[in-house]
């Protein structure tokens, strides 16, 4: 995917929407009142369109020169997009179900996906990626539960989850786990491949983590025959605590046995699961 694009809005109304963000982030109560009063009357209520735009735009190409607070206003964008898009307007009844996304124009909403894909693609610093991943997670929950498709997104993550790039497959399975419905679209052997895969990347931990999350939360929301596919990757599941153990890796152990635990709380044909995890060494 190219990283030359236009902007989606002008620098005037990025620089004015520049200043609300960095008013929020005051210690001065009045001039952060100010810029909450300012972000709901004028944005929100008034241009939603140029808001959502103008973050996800802020998000990727915020210029402020001191890199830890670029970086900073570079993750609130996306964590302020996420939040506001999906939030009831100020006039809508709460019975309406009605979001700031739902009112948008379509091309408004498109531009915002290409641009959140854009930023996945090329984005460099691990936190900002999350943030990214998160807004692009939200974005579709949000169009799965309204039958609304978003195909690019299936498309740019099988392709990241198979790439050399350890950040890009990271940032795949992260969203297979926060959404994995978006993966009943394809046939279950290429599902248990991208997880396979990167289950058994032997030199990065947070891989083979992922890919267990990943694999579980996707095994938690399909069907009883694709789970009973999946049965072939336990083994494999299973591995990503040996190392963990060998490394007295105690905060990752239990994070891997919670994954494994909820398997079994929810799914009764894999009930056992918990006791076998159970048994494993802790220190």
């Amino acid at each position: 995917m190219t990283t030359t694009v236009s902007p989606l809005v002008s620098p005037e109304v990025v620089s004015q929407l520049n200043q609300v963000l960095s008013n929020l982030g005051s210690n001065d109560n009045n001039l952060r009142s100010s810029a909450e009063k300012q972000l709901n009357e004028q944005w929100i209520a008034q241009q939603p369109d140029l808001l959502l735009l103008s973050l996800a735009q802020l998000g990727r190409t915020h210029k402020e020169t001191h890199v830890r607070i670029r970086l900073k206003y570079r993750s609130f964008s996306f964590v302020l997009l996420r939040r506001l898009a999906f939030k009831a307007p100020n006039q809508a009844s709460k019975l309406d179900e009605l979001t700031i996304w739902d009112l948008l124009q379509e091309q408004s909403r498109q531009a915002i996906k290409n641009e959140l894909l854009i930023s996945l693609s090329v984005e460099q610093e691990n936190t900002v990626r999350h943030k990214v991943c998160d807004a692009i997670s939200e974005v579709a929950k949000n169009s799965f539960l309204k039958g609304q498709k978003w195909s690019e997104l299936l498309t740019a993550l099988i392709e990241a989850s198979k790439t050399p790039s350890a950040e890009h497959r990271e940032a795949a399975l992260r969203i297979f786990s926060a959404v994995p419905n978006l993966l009943t679209d394809i046939q279950i052997n290429e599902v248990k491949q991208v997880f396979s895969a990167n289950l058994q990347d032997t030199n990065n931990a947070a891989i083979r983590m992922a890919a267990l999350k990943a694999a579980v939360a996707f095994m938690l929301e399909t069907d009883q025959q694709s789970r009973n596919s999946f049965a072939e990757l336990m083994p494999q599941m299973l591995e990503v605590l040996s190392p963990l153990i060998a490394q007295r890796d105690e905060d990752g152990l239990v994070d891997g046995i919670m994954v494994f635990i909820e398997l079994g709380g929810i799914i009764i044909s894999f009930k056992a699961l918990g006791s076998v995890v159970n048994g494993y060494p802790r220190k």
